[in-house]
């Protein structure tokens, strides 16, 4: 829990983008593997709301995770997304 609450404080702060983009990907992984669903896949959408975050392999990750929590419309935003990048 330690280093989910270090994270989540460090989201909020302001840092160059590609920094923030691997603050907010080890912070959904970390409360995935934690099992909260729910801060994993708000850290996955934060990302994913900036411009060119969408890799294909995150995607997948998120969409897997969105998927198996009944948010099927959101992975499939989230692979398509990916696809057009």
């Amino acid at each position: 829990q330690p280093a989910i609450d270090f994270l989540s404080k460090q989201s909020r702060h302001s840092h160059p983008p590609q920094i923030q983009g691997q603050i907010l990907e080890m912070l959904a992984d970390l409360a995935e593997r934690a099992g909260d669903s729910p801060l994993a896949l708000e850290s996955w959408r934060q990302l994913f709301a900036k411009p060119g975050t969408v890799t294909p392999e995150r995607a997948v990750r998120a969409t897997v995770l969105a998927i198996t929590h009944g948010h099927n419309q959101q992975g499939l935003a989230w692979l398509e997304q990916a696809r057009q990048q």
